[in-house]
């Protein structure tokens, strides 16, 4: 496919009004996946920081929490065999 035929295509695409379409729908997945790559990671400043936690934090801390309590347990009950 050489370079003319890609040009014709353009062309007949934006006469068409299906690139203004293709061009949209493009804008509205990035839109959607940035939505769902910030709800999963957070947020961050430009220069690396973060200002908004993401689901995957609170994920991590409530692993976090679960791995505490459960240790806290397991010395409980070691204390009670005792």
């Amino acid at each position: 496919m050489g370079i003319k035929n890609i040009f014709k295509m353009v062309d007949e695409l934006q006469k068409s009004g299906k690139l203004d379409e293709m061009i949209q729908s493009i804008r509205t997945s990035a839109e959607v996946m940035r939505a769902f790559i910030v709800t999963y990671m957070g947020e961050y400043d430009s220069k690396g920081n973060q200002i908004r936690k993401g689901d995957r934090d609170y994920i991590f801390e409530s692993l976090e929490k679960i791995e505490k309590e459960l240790e806290e347990l397991k010395k409980k009950v070691e204390n009670m065999q005792k």
